[in-house]
């Protein structure tokens, strides 16, 4: 004979579960939100600190983050850099779908120079901060809304 069914029981253990499941889920909801949001809040403290360092740091890595910075915007704005480009390369592949602007050719020449050739002029990461930005509203400026909703969340490399 098989053995009876309490049906009872069987109701307080889903209420039980129901419950615990319930509680679980408040408690994780902001972790859910953690989940949805963390690609823009890394891109937003990532390129604030691109922009504006948040610890000291020496002036050629100013340099450096600046033009990070640019390419970001640039892939934002759908010229896909490779990690092997050189600021020329770069440079070529954004003068294929939209002109270049001097502030982005002033960008490139101070990140060559500092890169390139191991010396930082007084005022290159001053005079690199204008330039990156200008250059970098400039390339999004085509942007749709939507262009930069979805970048956004778009992975960064």
């Amino acid at each position: 004979r098989p053995p009876k069914f309490d049906e009872e029981a069987l109701r307080r253990m889903m209420q039980s579960a129901a419950s615990g499941a319930k509680s679980a889920a408040m408690t994780l909801w902001p972790l859910l939100l953690l989940f949805v949001f963390y690609r823009p809040i890394k891109r937003a403290l990532l390129t604030s600190h691109l922009k504006t360092p948040i610890v000291p740091t020496p002036p050629s890595e100013r340099v450096d983050n600046l033009w990070e910075y640019l390419r970001i915007s640039a892939e934002d704005a759908g010229v896909v850099p490779t990690p092997s480009d050189s600021v020329e390369d770069l440079l070529e592949r954004i003068k294929t779908t939209r002109p270049l602007t001097p502030e982005l050719i002033q960008a490139a020449a101070i990140y060559e120079e500092t890169r390139y050739g191991f010396v930082v002029k007084p005022g290159a990461p001053k005079a690199m901060k204008t330039h990156a930005v200008t250059a970098a509203s400039a390339l999004k400026s085509e942007m749709t809304k939507w262009d930069h909703i979805k970048s956004w969340w778009r992975p960064l490399s």
